[in-house]
């Protein structure tokens, strides 16, 4: 019986420590709900599942940029629509001083609602506000840009808004100014209904490129899914397994192990 190398002992506990990295393997991934918890188990899917789940981060963030872009329309949507308001009550004005059964005392009147009115457009111009920022710009139309997923950008526009842009006219104190007044207001109303229309279409493609987006996200965290989730049934077996080869493994490195007491008592 040779023992001096203790062959048998050193198989035994090789033969442990095989079993013991694949059962704290088999603990980690239990433990952390990933298939590929660290980069060492596998460095290529490990790259793989991260850059999905950075794309699914983007994807995320990108929906909220272009649903707070939606709400910025809806914004400017509610600020049109009181200005189609406050435009038709002074076409309504308009058309009754350009009639000829008013006094011109009744216009003058008439004149100041007009003028009020004109005021109150002018104050929602200049007030509109989304998150601090101005809605409208007087020189041009404020454009701004919106990042989603993977860097893309989109632009999206508030159309200028301005008095002089909807062709508002001074005053309706006479029949002649009114009736000027009241084809400047049929070109203004005109004018708005395009601009509506254009932003309840962009809020509407907004609206479609959300879901689009969140469509791209649920697919990348899907594939990271199928890469980097671990099966729990199929794992949960694996490591029971494992915990009994384990256990045996450990029993033959303490059996080996006494065969050299065996020889000892040889020598009493």
């Amino acid at each position: 019986m040779i023992i001096q190398s203790n062959i048998e002992g050193m198989q035994a506990y090789l033969n442990f420590t095989k079993i013991d990295s694949a059962f704290s393997k088999s603990l980690n991934k239990l433990s952390t709900g990933l298939d590929i918890p660290k980069p060492g188990d596998d460095g290529g899917l490990y790259a793989a599942a991260a850059d999905m789940e950075n794309l699914y981060q983007e994807y995320t963030v990108g929906a909220k940029n272009v649903q707070d872009a939606a709400g910025f329309l809806d914004q400017v949507q509610t600020h049109m629509t009181e200005v189609n308001d406050l435009l038709g009550q002074m076409d309504e004005l308009a058309q009754r001083a350009a009639t000829g059964t008013y006094t011109t005392f009744q216009r003058r009147e008439m004149d100041k609602s007009y003028n009020e009115l004109t005021s109150q457009i002018k104050i929602n111009l200049s007030n509109a506000r989304y998150n601090g920022i101005s809605i409208w710009n007087a020189q041009a139309n404020r454009t701004l840009s919106v990042v989603y997923g993977e860097k893309q950008f989109l632009k999206i526009s508030s159309q200028n808004m301005t008095t002089a842009s909807l062709q508002i006219t001074g005053h309706v104190s006479t029949a002649a100014l009114a009736a000027t007044a009241v084809s400047g207001m049929a070109s203004g109303l005109n004018i708005l209904d395009q601009k509506m229309a254009y932003v309840g279409a962009a809020i509407a493609g907004l609206q479609s490129k959300v879901n689009t987006i969140n469509e791209q996200a649920m697919n990348e965290k899907s594939f990271e899914s199928r890469i980097n989730e671990v099966d729990f049934a199929k794992e949960m077996k694996t490591f029971t397994s494992l915990q009994v080869v384990m256990q045996a493994s450990n029993a033959m490195v303490a059996q080996s192990n006494m065969r050299a007491q065996m020889v000892l008592q040889l020598f009493k």
